[in-house]
């Protein structure tokens, strides 16, 4: 299977490319006010307007997917674009906006890719649990960490509803894996995690900040301890800021929401 960063490979991730370019265009749409299946059947960015702008911009994440290309080239393409029609990104700096795209687009694709490749039938026949691993972030989703090391049968409605490494900045993986391998390390089916706990971007859940907050406490109180230093005083930092962070969003959300 292919590797799970983002970047040059050997050849084309033909499941991740197939998945791209199944994705409808939709200019003028913000992200947000897409459902969670919408946001992967659909290829947006954020203030463009424009068809043949987002149309050209379609096109150089293709050519990273299909070719395997770099951070720098697609910079030097969405240059190319930003020259070419005029756009006004309003204050945003370019390399910011480039690197958001890239790394989003291709890390959905590549997750996607890797899921129709879980899903093949004899695959899954040969290795029929899934194992959820939580990825390297500034900003830890408290779900996302708090389902790290969870495993569930690959047809567990878990999976149905929570899938890694989709949302904006989300490294999380799923592995899959076989009951001998379970057995040789020692592993077993894990309980079920609670779902739809928190996330700012799931406006279609729509939490409440009230719930939000005590379960990042909780979490808090849950992982901290266990960690030395300074490793704890990061994580509570971190969480701490995204609690204030999701609060905000939370009551921006709901208020535009009829």
């Amino acid at each position: 299977m292919p590797a799970a960063g983002i970047g040059p490979s050997p050849g084309p991730f033909q499941e991740a490319l197939d998945f791209f370019r199944k994705k409808v265009n939709m200019p003028g749409v913000d992200w947000v006010d897409l459902t969670a299946e919408e946001r992967l059947r659909a290829f947006t960015v954020a203030g463009v307007t424009k068809a043949d702008l987002l149309a050209d911009i379609r096109d150089a994440v293709d050519k990273a997917i299909e070719q395997g290309t770099t951070l720098e080239t697609f910079k030097r393409d969405f240059n190319g674009i930003i020259e070419k029609h005029g756009w006004n990104l309003a204050g945003t700096k370019v390399g910011y906006r480039a690197r958001l795209i890239f790394e989003q687009n291709i890390r959905v694709a590549y997750t996607m890719g890797r899921e129709a490749q879980l899903r093949q039938p004899a695959f899954q026949a040969r290795n029929p649990y899934w194992q959820w691993l939580h990825g390297d972030s500034k900003r830890p989703r408290p779900n996302h960490l708090a389902w790290d090391g969870t495993i569930l049968p690959a047809d567990d409605p878990f999976w149905v509803s929570n899938q890694p490494g989709v949302l904006i900045n989300c490294r999380c993986k799923k592995v899959a894996m076989s009951g001998p391998m379970m057995k040789a390390e020692g592993l077993k089916v894990s309980k079920q995690p609670p779902q739809n706990m928190w996330d700012k971007l799931e406006l279609d859940q729509q939490p409440s900040t009230t719930s939000a907050k005590a379960f990042a406490t909780d979490l808090l109180d849950m992982k901290t301890p266990k960690l030395p230093n300074p490793i704890s005083d990061d994580l509570r930092r971190e969480i701490e800021a995204q609690i204030r962070d999701n609060e905000a969003w939370l009551r921006k959300a709901k208020a535009g929401v009829k």
